[in-house]
């Protein structure tokens, strides 16, 4: 399932990669970090934000690349509101 995530985020399919996402049971931090750099990657930085704030509420601890991920998102908005979730 994260191989197929990854290539739909690749595609630059967003909408088909949050469908996909949205319908796994329990996803791990490979999903979760696939999402966040996918919405990065396709300069949806917002959802980037969103997907990274997703994972701390239900408690999933983010790795090096959930953070390389969401810092790249949050200089890209330029704004240091968007960092305080993150920091």
């Amino acid at each position: 399932m994260n191989s197929l995530l990854d290539l739909y985020c690749k595609s630059t399919d967003m909408v088909v990669s949050r469908k996909l996402f949205d319908t796994t049971a329990l996803p791990n931090l490979v999903s979760w970090n696939t999402m966040i750099s996918g919405f990065d990657h396709n300069q949806m930085f917002e959802k980037s934000l969103e997907m990274f704030c997703r994972i701390r509420l239900l408690g999933v601890e983010p790795d090096e690349f959930s953070y390389g991920s969401v810092l790249s998102a949050c200089c890209a908005l330029r704004g240091p509101i968007f960092c305080k979730p993150v920091y």
